[in-house]
């Protein structure tokens, strides 16, 4: 093991609400992490309202996982929320617990429309290797 347990623990990632969200979130990047990825954690328990333009397309360079589920912690399919997902000029009005894979340079938006109960939102971008 090259690195110390106490540097593997990371209490100091969670954030005051932004972007007119109303609940704090995570956010662990590959700086502060020290491992090849980012992770984004937001719990939404009403249904945000955005400022117009804040959320638009945009594309990453690197592979992204993005998953929603009901914030429930004892059953994650207890999803009662409407999350639009925009994938290049392709629409889906998201209803259920969905795990999204969004291969480097895939263009999409996601925007949290209705929430019914609470609902989470993570997603982790895999980072190149810094020696590949």
């Amino acid at each position: 093991m090259g690195q110390s347990i106490d540097s593997m623990f990371h209490a100091d990632l969670i954030h005051e609400p932004d972007h007119n969200f109303t609940c704090k979130s995570l956010i662990g990047t590959k700086e502060n992490l020290g491992m090849d990825c980012t992770v984004v954690y937001y719990t939404f328990t009403e249904t945000p309202v955005f400022d117009e333009g804040l959320f638009v397309a945009h594309s990453h360079e690197v592979d992204e996982v993005l998953t929603l589920v009901a914030g429930n912690p004892g059953d994650i399919s207890d999803f009662d929320a409407e999350v639009e997902v925009c994938i290049g000029e392709e629409k889906r009005i998201v209803t259920e617990p969905t795990v999204l894979t969004l291969p480097a340079g895939t263009v999409h938006n996601v925007l949290i429309k209705k929430v019914n109960k609470p609902m989470v939102m993570w997603t982790v971008l895999m980072e190149p290797k810094e020696n590949a």
